[in-house]
């Protein structure tokens, strides 16, 4: 069963933002089918609504059908009644069926040059230029296509669309992966079945949107706004969230704080270049305080103290070269978790872990070790540690491969 957020307690406004409340949920948000008055006066909206939107060369066919048939039918009065011998009642058989034939024919051909005129809008809302989509959303959005379904299945991977109202749209299985998101307005959208993994939807109003069987996977969700969304089936594994995410359902494999930009990463690598020329002995003081701080670590080495130092200082290796692009390097560290997972190691030992290694650093490094440096190493223990702790728990195979990062390094 689908469980919005809003059901469980949880408000998703990030801090500083909460403006006002998330609407309620509407009816045609839970697809409950309407009265069959309500449906009737539904259908004659559409058809009004339809009827308005004809552009010029639509009404002049509709005026030759309406002409042509006006013909026809004068012309059959006419003809028994011998009224004024007019020349409809004698040319009324060739009038009629000309004007009707060149109506369906003008029909016809403004129906296919309007069907290449929306492929070519629609496939504009994927355009890496924000002008060019943002016009295409604005367009779609007049012409009805937006809420009509006609975007559902749309592949628009890598598009542009930072703060576009997308509201109430009915994307349902659109390809958006690795696109700017960043602000945009989705509050309704139906987006079952989308792809939308390694999106940017940092500070996105997601209320009340449908979002099942979606696929978040390496999503940045930041900030977004996810007051009702419903998420059932929804992938979400390694996505980017505030820590208010964190515990709820649904964000159990996701990443709090997210990923390391440029300049983190640049930090943890200079000051674990640093450490690397003490040589293990920062790595035996490790080992020294966290056994005080966590008994049971001791009985989990199998190796002698110096052995295990050096095999404890090549795995940060490898987790420091993982940080530029971890997307490219999940099976190792999953396997490096399933392996410390063999060992006895327990996801609730990861944080003491990581606390005991900071306080080391602190203390090796000095002053050199920065407040940025610190951040940096936390974010960086927050990011290994989900992926680790989930290859630990679930089987490693063909599933948990992802794509590389975004080109554009939006993300960052």
């Amino acid at each position: 069963m689908a469980c919005p957020f809003s059901q469980l307690g949880l408000r998703v406004a990030p801090e500083g933002r909460d403006g006002p409340d998330p609407p309620p949920p509407r009816a045609d948000h839970a697809r409950v089918p309407p009265a069959p008055g309500r449906r009737v006066s539904q259908r004659a909206e559409q058809l009004v609504s339809m009827l308005l939107r004809l552009d010029g060369i639509d009404r002049f066919a509709l005026l030759l059908l309406g002409c042509g048939a006006v013909t026809f039918l004068v012309g059959l009065w006419m003809e028994p009644h011998g009224s004024f011998g007019s020349a409809i009642e004698q040319h009324y058989p060739d009038w009629a069926p000309g004007l009707v034939t060149d109506g369906i024919l003008l029909l016809v051909v403004n129906c296919v040059l309007r069907r290449h005129e929306r492929r070519r809008i629609l496939s504009q809302v994927g355009s890496l230029s924000r002008e060019f989509a943002l016009d295409a959303v604005r367009r779609a959005r007049e012409e009805g296509w937006l809420t009509d379904g006609s975007m559902s299945g749309l592949g628009l991977g890598r598009a542009s669309l930072s703060e576009v109202d997308l509201s109430e749209g009915r994307l349902e299985g659109v390809d958006l992966s690795y696109s700017d998101l960043r602000g945009a307005v989705l509050a309704y959208a139906d987006l079952r079945g989308s792809d939308l993994t390694g999106s940017h939807l940092g500070e996105a109003d997601l209320r009340w949107t449908e979002l099942r069987g979606a696929r978040l996977r390496w999503a940045d969700l930041r900030g977004a706004m996810l007051d009702g969304a419903l998420l059932e089936g929804a992938d979400t594994r390694f996505a980017s969230v505030d820590a208010r995410l964190a515990a709820a359902t649904g964000f159990s494999r996701a990443i709090v704080g997210g990923f390391l930009d440029e300049a983190q990463v640049a930090e943890v690598r200079r000051t674990f270049d640093r450490l690397s020329t003490a040589g293990s002995a920062p790595i035996e003081r490790f080992y020294e305080r966290l056994f005080k701080d966590l008994p049971e670590a001791r009985a989990l080495l199998r190796t002698e103290p110096r052995v295990q130092a050096r095999k404890f200082l090549q795995s940060l290796r490898v987790i420091v070269s993982a940080l530029h692009a971890p997307q490219r390097h999940v099976t190792v560290l999953q396997r490096l978790g399933q392996r410390h997972d063999g060992y006895g190691v327990r996801p609730e030992h990861y944080p003491v872990v990581a606390d005991t290694l900071l306080g080391v650093f602190a203390d090796t490094l000095g002053e050199d070790f920065t407040p940025e440096a610190r951040s940096a190493w936390e974010r960086a223990f927050a990011l290994i540690t989900t992926i680790m702790i989930g290859g630990a728990t679930r089987p490693i195979g063909p599933d948990l491969e992802f794509s590389p990062p975004h080109p554009r390094g939006h993300r960052a």
